[in-house]
């Protein structure tokens, strides 16, 4: 039986482009939350770091994920919100919430995997991520759990960003 239809086993994801790539915020999926296109989840998390609106488009606009994350990288010494290590969770909360709402498919897959753990899978991440040996916090996993027990409860008018 594949791992994929396995209801006990943990949901390892990384990579936009493999098994589960899906839940990454580099998947393909745009989000519309502030009245904007976003073209990933990614681009509104790390464009959500400045309250600059100049800056936000700078990150919005950028032509890939990857991309989005490096400017924002860059601009964070500088322009970090104050208080942005306080609202990021929230801020991933909108993005998720947005995400899998707006996309119905995606909702079917998150709801798909029943009670199983979901954990972003890599080293580069010990916040989101479960720095792939599980000494990570996590918290992208957690709250795709969170989100999934919401959406099973149908809860959807919660969700909502604005």
């Amino acid at each position: 039986m594949g791992l994929e239809h396995d209801n006990t086993s943990s949901i390892h994801f990384y990579h936009s482009d493999q098994t589960w790539g899906e839940f990454s915020n580099f998947s393909q999926h745009a989000v519309y939350l502030y009245n904007k296109i976003w073209r990933t989840t990614e681009h509104f998390y790390q464009a959500q770091k400045f309250s600059d609106p100049a800056l936000q488009e700078r990150v919005r606009s950028a032509a890939s994920p990857m991309l989005a994350k490096q400017i924002a990288n860059q601009l964070e010494s500088q322009h970090l919100q104050p208080n942005w290590h306080n609202v990021k969770e929230k801020v991933m909360w909108q993005a998720l919430a947005a995400k899998f709402t707006q996309h119905p498919e995606l909702k079917e897959l998150l709801l798909s995997t029943q009670q199983r753990n979901i954990a972003e899978h890599t080293r580069n991440d010990s916040y989101w991520g479960d720095a792939e040996d599980g000494t990570g916090l996590n918290r992208l996993g957690a709250l795709l759990v969170q989100l999934r027990s919401q959406l099973r409860d149908n809860k959807e008018t919660q969700l909502c960003a604005e």
